[in-house]
């Protein structure tokens, strides 16, 4: 019986997936509007926002000027960090839009890109 149950909690532990926030920091002149899973985030000129379950995802940005298509597949685990503790954390990924629509991974600190840009970095723009 033992170990049924223990076999059991490992199923539920490894099965369950905690899915990436991505924080954007918008390095741009204007706010934009982004588009994903049916959800619409605002997000200010050179301001942070989180935009919840990003790890693999199509989205859109616009401002009154352009619109912007992207494809998300897999974020680099290597470099996504930890937020909080147990059922209360939550996995992140700090980037970047610059004004030329390219999206580049960060570090904390949202003016400081990665060097060298993780596998899939910096992302551009479908459309």
């Amino acid at each position: 019986m033992k170990l049924i149950a223990t076999i059991l909690v490992s199923l539920a532990l490894t099965s369950c997936s905690i899915p990436i926030d991505f924080y954007l920091f918008n390095n741009t002149k204007n706010s934009i509007s982004l588009t994903i899973k049916g959800e619409s985030y605002k997000l200010f000129r050179y301001k942070i926002s989180r935009i919840k379950a990003v790890e693999s995802a199509s989205f859109t940005i616009r401002t009154l000027d352009y619109s912007w298509s992207y494809d998300i597949n897999d974020v680099p685990l290597t470099d996504v960090a930890w937020h909080g503790w147990g059922p209360f954390s939550h996995r992140v990924f700090y980037v970047q839009l610059k004004s030329d629509g390219s999206i580049w991974a960060t570090t904390e600190d949202p003016l400081v890109t990665r060097s060298p840009q993780p596998k899939g970095f910096p992302i551009r723009p479908s459309t």
